[in-house]
């Protein structure tokens, strides 16, 4: 049995590389991508892409946030026209206020800010907090407020009326929990599609035991600070002061590294001042924002990968890294994660710096770490695992329901 399906919104291309799990079991999968950021497009994965996209990728970045607020008449049209042959729609980021103009049911892939940020009530007063007050009695002032009222009901209600929500396991984001549960949205309507880029590795060895200098790669946002999170909610932030504070005791007590950073995210000049202060600029690298294709051939070259270590969850960084045997130090949120995944579990600088000393003083456990991941990976983590999974769910309720007029 094939459907066809509809996605809008394409953070981190997690949709688009479901949808590109959904067409390998034989479904027709169109994907609308709606932000120009390299990071949330399909060419950063397939560098062929940018050159053309195929008919099954439409580019929609100009159904933007305050087109989408605004209602305006073209949205409306073009979700009417790609949703009219469908038999479900995955909605992601703001595309879950376009929900009323489906023609089908539709699915909520919740990624982060979707949910904590566009559907949070104090969504008028963050968007307006830095706002001059005469602006905000201004008639300019008081039209966009109510835009950004209009899309926060319209994202709530897109969100409510799901049939299958996919969000972070119960627990790991307290936050999301209480929104969702104010929406009704029960238990028994949520998922959580935990899933990433890569390809099962044959068994090799990933990590040299010749090399006394570790090489870290920090694949996560540098985002520590709550000022920063304008746009973002509070699973974006990383705790790379964590890290870096971690990283700078490891040396001061006599191990050697080199970590690598990648200059995306919005406290860079934080970090910079911290690595300064904490006299490990000599130890540090900058490496210039990457496709994920530059990424992956970083993750090549490192020992190990460095993701979260505030109380978000590891997510894409890490299961690449897992595809790629290489292993990873992070907050893995043990104790209220559905997976019990495997790396060098850290909290706190102290955590960091004793795990950085085992990693060097082990190679041969920390290679056998990265064999053990790739394993992990392949056995619960592909996209197509996630497509099964959704599939397995929403055949049922295709069964039973009726296409809008």
């Amino acid at each position: 049995m094939t459907f066809s399906i509809f996605l809008f919104g394409n953070t981190n291309n997690y949709p688009y590389l479901l949808g590109e799990a959904l067409r390998d079991l034989g479904h027709d999968v169109t994907l609308a991508v709606n932000r120009a950021e390299l990071l949330h497009r399909p060419e950063s994965i397939n560098p062929k892409l940018a050159e053309n996209y195929p008919d099954s990728i439409v580019d929609a970045q100009w159904i933007t946030e305050s087109a989408v607020s605004k209602k305006e008449r073209d949205v409306k049209e073009f979700i009417n026209k790609h949703s009219s042959d469908a038999d479900f729609a995955i909605l992601n980021d703001y595309g879950l206020a376009l929900a009323d103009d489906l023609r089908c049911p539709h699915v909520a892939l919740l990624t982060g800010s979707d949910l904590t940020y566009y559907a949070n009530p104090a969504l008028p007063e963050i968007k307006s907090q830095d706002w001059a007050f005469n602006f905000k009695q201004s008639s300019e002032g008081v039209r966009q407020l109510t835009a950004f009222e209009e899309l926060l009901k319209s994202q709530r209600r897109g969100i409510q009326n799901a049939a299958l929500v996919s969000f972070a396991t119960k627990g790991l984001v307290p936050k999301g929990d209480k929104i969702l549960q104010d929406l009704g949205v029960s238990d028994a309507r949520r998922c959580f599609l935990y899933f990433g880029r890569g390809r099962p590795l044959v068994s090799k060895q990933q990590t040299s035991d010749r090399r006394k200098r570790l090489i870290l790669l920090n694949g996560a946002r540098i985002l520590w600070t709550p000022k920063s999170l304008s746009g973002c909610s509070t699973q974006d932030l990383k705790g790379t002061n964590v890290l870096l504070e971690g990283f700078a005791r490891f040396i001061s007590t006599g191990g050697q590294a080199e970590l690598r950073l990648v200059r995306k995210g919005q406290d860079i000049p934080e970090a910079e001042r911290l690595i300064e202060s904490l006299r490990i600029t000599d130890q540090v690298v900058w490496l210039p924002e990457l496709s994920s294709t530059a990424f992956s051939r970083e993750i090549e070259r490192c020992d190990i990968v460095c993701d979260q270590f505030g109380l978000s969850f590891p997510g894409m960084v890490t299961i690449q890294a897992f595809f790629a045997g290489k292993p990873v130090i992070a907050n893995f949120r043990r104790g209220i994660a559905h997976l019990n995944l495997p790396g060098l579990n850290a909290e706190t600088p102290e955590e960091v710096c004793a795990q950085l000393h085992f990693a060097q003083a082990n190679s041969a456990k920390l290679r056998e770490l990265g064999n053990e991941s790739s394993r992990f990976a392949a056995q619960y983590l592909t996209a197509r695992d996630a497509a099964n999974q959704l599939m397995a769910i929403m055949i049922p309720v295709l069964s039973g329901s009726k296409r809008r007029p």
